[in-house]
């Protein structure tokens, strides 16, 4: 299932990727966590990459986005784009639930 896409055209990923690239949506968390779910599912024209997923996941979540807390911790769980490390994704669980994410609950 693609979470968190949309119904965007493929014009429309593109503006947004270009946004968040050139530096105007650099402070953006939607934006920046819309970008990292288009490399997570293979969205928008890109190819899955979870590697290229996360750094916008990071921005995100610096920038306070719960979903992309989140995310990320289920990369960290899972060993997407980067080593296993239950730990970090405890953490990151955690986190995302502080900042009023509730898809943990009952969501894969």
């Amino acid at each position: 299932m693609a979470s968190g896409g949309g119904n965007k055209t493929a014009a429309e990923w593109r503006a947004l990727a270009e946004a968040v690239r050139d530096g105007s949506g650099e402070d953006d968390a939607p934006a920046c966590f819309q970008l990292g779910e288009c490399y997570y599912w293979g969205q928008g024209g890109v190819r899955e990459d979870y590697a290229q997923a996360i750094p916008w996941f990071t921005r995100a979540a610096v920038l306070g986005h719960a979903a992309a807390l989140y995310r990320l911790g289920r990369c960290h769980e899972q060993g997407l784009g980067m080593p296993k490390d239950p730990l970090e994704a405890a953490r990151l669980y955690r986190a995302s639930v502080e900042h009023g994410d509730f898809y943990l609950c009952g969501h894969p």
